[in-house]
């Protein structure tokens, strides 16, 4: 099991297993208790279920004590329940099934084998433990199944093997949909995330302020408020200190402008050095006092690498009649203004807000 981090499919797991192992060894411990109780011997059970109670300890063990060691232990884990599984059902088949017209209890928690299979590994190998066990339970089911002709087994097991059959599947096409959707998913996020501050992007921004400009014009008393932003002298960061430090000056700078921002504000990475605010429920003058306190706490904040930045600031607030385009020229010719007038301020509307 690689990298136990974060909120990792890796982590997911061993959380899960950290859960259900114990619960799996009371279940089998719970399930010994009831066999011995019962009338009549099972020579399977009587090796099986003590099997699986150890097996469950050792796996309790190892998700408790050794992380390390999990990946090995569920293919373990996996494979052995495999082969005891049909080995039960071959018993069932050849000594039960005839006198009984039942596969027995058993049988209820193979789905859920299937589906553990289908969770924890890739579709390759899930298929391979699938069909290794539905091959072994299906031949040697066919091979008794003449004897079983003309009785309610025999349908029984056809039965048994076609609803099976089906379920896997079903599994395996529900999986290939999933994966197909959460691809779709993982490449829609990297085309709309920067990959340095994990912001949303230029492009994604423009579908944002695109959205804010719709709302506007069916609402028109609604309030959204664009601040367009750029760090000053960036480039002389990265002249001095290097690139390296520049990445991570725009990762610190875009932590410190998110602790200011609302529920209802986006902030993104519009490129190289430059960022926009779309603050939703705020007016020109909010907005720019919002701007402002980024402003002041960015100029006072020591960056780890080259001590103190300045940044600088264009206000607009989205009209009725505005494009997209409008709208960013009026909060970048702000920006430009404040860059003119020596920098480390806030301009809206090329009016001076607030400054140093």
């Amino acid at each position: 099991m690689s990298g136990l981090n974060g909120n990792s499919f890796e982590s997911l797991k061993l959380k899960l297993y950290k859960i259900i192992s114990p619960i799996l060894m009371a279940f089998m411990i719970v399930g010994w208790y009831l066999e011995q109780q019962t009338a009549g011997y099972d020579p399977v059970n009587n090796f099986m279920i003590p099997g699986l109670i150890s097996l469950f300890l050792i796996s309790t063990a190892v998700v408790y004590l050794r992380e390390q060691w999990v990946p090995y232990l569920e293919r373990v884990v996996l494979l052995i329940m495999c082969v005891l599984s049909a080995l039960k059902f071959t018993y069932v088949v050849y000594n039960e099934l005839e006198y009984t017209m039942t596969l027995g209890k058993f049988v209820f928690w193979l789905p859920l084998f299937y589906i553990f299979l289908f969770f924890v590994f890739d579709n390759k190998f899930a298929i391979s433990f699938s069909a290794l066990t539905f091959l072994w339970v299906l031949i040697s089911g066919l091979i008794k199944l003449p004897d079983l002709m003309g009785t309610e087994a025999a349908g029984i097991l056809v039965h048994y093997y076609l609803a099976g059959l089906t379920f896997l599947l079903t599994l395996f096409y529900l999986q290939t949909i999933k994966k197909a959707f959460i691809r779709s998913e993982v490449l829609e996020a990297l085309a709309n995330t920067d990959y340095l501050t994990s912001l949303p992007n230029r492009r994604k921004m423009d579908n944002i302020i695109m959205e804010a400009l719709n709302k506007k014009h069916q609402d028109k008393k609604r309030k959204t408020a664009l601040i367009y932003l750029d760090i000053d002298y960036f480039k002389k960061i990265n002249d001095q200190y290097g690139h390296s430090a520049g990445d991570h000056v725009l990762k610190e700078f875009s932590e410190i402008i998110q602790t200011f921002l609302k529920a209802d504000d986006v902030l993104g990475r519009w490129g190289g050095e430059e960022f926009i605010i779309v603050s939703n429920k705020k007016d020109i003058n909010q907005a720019s006092l919002l701007a402002e306190e980024i402003r002041s706490s960015v100029s006072t904040h020591f960056f780890e690498h080259v001590g103190h930045i300045t940044c600088s600031f264009g206000v607009t607030e989205i009209r009725e009649d505005d494009t997209l385009d409008r709208a960013l020229s009026r909060a970048d010719s702000s920006l430009y203004m404040a860059k003119h007038n020596g920098r480390n301020q806030v301009i809206s509307d090329s009016k001076q807000i607030l400054s140093m």
